[in-house]
């Protein structure tokens, strides 16, 4: 049906409205049909409308007399009756409006009717998100502020109306429902040509798969990213072509264990990572030697294999009865349980349960005993963050911030998120100097930002390599004034035509097709891309001076800069005469004094001088 929400309201209040409308036509017929008495002592019968005229302002109980002429007993009887059939109906009717206002299907209705309107007038790039977990809330905050419009759906009502009652969050459609259902992903923009991306985010593997699975049998265009916990649903993900599946616990294992070989790939990857004008990630140095692996789940055993691969040896401490292989009875919590495992001789220690509160024990029990070890704790739930962070471990593995934090560069910047990809298989001394790089530019995470030299993104730069002149890539930064020979931007990956190149030198000149990934200062960026958008303030860049233009325009503006210098010069000589007029006020004033003295003394001579010669006589 077009109009779903009509319909409801139709059908709920079907028999209310079948009362009124007898109730009004049984009232206006009797009074048709009953005959008065005119003035004249004539009979009469009132019209159909002076009936219905009549009955209204009497059914609604607000009274205004007997028209036109008054009534007589048999007439007045009938109104009577009327009186109680309409005010019954009126209370029939508004109890049952009173009852639909509240009927939990019109307010589904409405809400699914209002976010399809919602999303159907989106006419710029939005991402779908499912799940508005702890995950769902960071991301949607990162996008929102990053100024991306985004589409919520939640199947839980709490989380829905914290979405609701979120001030800093305006004007994000959101709907509670099914996510994986088809229809709910068709009412969010699936089909809409300016949806760019799903991001199946639930804690349910099971939905982020069927979600991922549906977005691309509806859209095989589209890319869908999807967070998973196990092996068994990251291999699901992957047989449909899935664009991005991220697994926290590999993520994390896997760039722990990089930490032992290649401390500095750890740190670049996850300082770019980070929002720009943060701390950079200090540089990870894990001992080796013997750890310590408190619980066996999923997350432990990704952190065993690659603490294996490593070469690493380990003791893990489990409390499932059921687990085969070699390892210690307990949860990790107790002084006796950690030196079983061997606490005495270990390097390090990794609380990895799935519940906080051990985890948290296990650091405060391990530090008691050997306060030396190296800390590394799971935080499974956002809530408890500050308590890890002020617990002073070393590592602290946050699975909804870290699934995050490798979305976004997906979602927002996919050419970092390669460059990063690349950068994991480079070695040390690579990343080393690449960081010494970075923090040369400037003291805390750079932006990072493209370069596409192309008529739609670098209107300016396309007439002026179309001439045939060279342009290289540290013509369009300038210089700090303040340190002239210290660079205002690292340029971290070239594409052309298809090939990548990393860390391309800032003489490189310039393409028409190439693109460029920069880090540098939001300043710096903001200076650059505008400047490759306008063409006078490039050509002011590279050489030195406005650009010229009609003859027209140059009188205008010669004229305009003249009187400009005249105005200014009649500013600088109102101002040198103040100031000459304020210096000699100053003088008079200063000035003033002596010549009351003066004064004082000459009045006070001729009065001294005949005494002295009185005197002398």
């Amino acid at each position: 049906m077009q109009y779903p929400i009509v319909y409801v309201i139709l059908k709920r209040l079907r028999a209310p409205l079948i009362l009124l409308i007898m109730a009004y036509t049984i009232a206006t017929a009797g009074m048709a049909i009953i005959p008065g008495v005119d003035n004249d002592g004539n009979p009469v019968h009132l019209t159909i409308f002076q009936s219905f005229y009549f009955i209204s302002y009497v059914a609604t109980t607000i009274g205004f007399g007997e028209i036109p002429y008054e009534f007589n007993d048999v007439q007045r009887l009938w109104v009577v009756f009327c009186i109680y059939l309409t005010v019954i109906a009126w209370l029939v009717a508004i109890g049952n409006i009173i009852s639909l206002l509240q009927d939990p299907a019109l307010k589904t209705v409405w809400r699914r009717q209002r976010f399809t309107k919602q999303t159907a007038r989106i006419n710029q790039k939005f991402f779908i998100i499912c799940g508005y977990g702890e995950t769902g809330e960071m991301l949607l905050e990162h996008l929102s502020e990053k100024g991306y419009q985004c589409v919520v759906i939640d199947s839980d009502p709490e989380r829905i109306n914290l979405l609701d009652l979120d001030s800093s969050i305006y004007n994000v459609p959101y709907l509670l429902g099914d996510v994986s259902d088809v229809e709910t992903l068709k009412m969010a923009g699936l089909e809409n040509e300016y949806c760019r991306a799903v991001l199946a985010v639930t804690s349910d593997d099971r939905i982020n798969v069927k979600v991922a699975v549906t977005a691309k049998l509806l859209r095989s265009s589209v890319k869908v990213i999807c967070r998973v916990n196990s092996k068994e649903a990251m291999a699901n993900a992957k047989s449909f072509d899935t664009d991005h599946v991220i697994q926290a616990n590999q993520i994390f294992a896997e760039s722990f264990s990089r930490a032992f070989r290649t401390p500095s790939i750890y740190q670049l990857t996850m300082s770019l990572l980070r929002r720009s004008g943060r701390d950079y990630v200090p540089a990870l140095k894990p001992p080796k030697g013997h750890w310590i692996i408190c619980g066996y789940d999923e997350f432990g055993q990704e952190v065993a294999r690659y603490l294996e691969y490593e070469g690493m040896d380990y003791t893990i401490i489990s409390a499932d009865e059921t687990l085969k292989m070699s390892h210690v009875q307990g949860k990790g919590t107790e002084s006796v349980t950690l030196r079983a495992a061997g606490i005495d001789n270990a390097v390090g220690i990794i609380a990895g349960t799935d519940d906080d509160t051990d985890n948290f024990s296990i650091i405060m029990t391990a530090r008691h005993l050997k306060p030396t070890l190296f800390f590394v704790a799971r935080q499974n739930q956002e809530k408890n963050r500050l308590i890890f962070r002020n617990a002073e471990i070393d590592v602290i593995m946050e699975s909804s911030r870290l699934v995050m934090w490798h979305i976004l560069p997906w979602v927002t910047q996919p050419k970092l998120a390669h460059f990063l990809r690349l950068a994991r298989h480079r070695d040390e001394a690579w990343a080393e100097s690449v960081m010494n790089k970075l923090t040369a530019l400037t003291d805390t995470v750079p932006a990072t930002f493209l370069i596409k030299i192309s008529e739609e993104k670098a209107p300016a730069l396309i007439p002026h390599l179309g001439m045939g002149n060279i342009l290289r890539l540290q013509d369009l930064f300038g210089k700090d004034s303040n340190a002239p020979d210290k660079p205002t931007a690292l340029p971290l990956m070239l594409i052309r035509d298809g090939k990548e190149e990393l860390l391309p030198k800032l003489s490189t000149a310039i393409k028409n097709g190439d693109v460029f990934l920069i880090a540098a200062t939001e300043n710096v960026k903001n200076q650059v891309l505008y400047t490759i958008a306008h063409e006078q303030d490039f050509y002011y860049r590279i050489h030195g001076e406005e650009k010229p233009v009609s003859i027209v325009m140059h009188i205008l503006r010669e004229y305009v800069k003249d009187y400009k210098q005249r105005q200014r010069h009649k500013r600088q000589e109102r101002a040198k005469q103040l100031k000459i007029a304020e210096q000699a006020q100053a003088e008079q004033v200063a000035s003033q004094p002596t010549a009351a003295t003066s004064t004082e003394m000459t009045t006070r001579t001729p009065t001294i001088k005949p005494e002295n010669d009185h005197d002398d006589n």
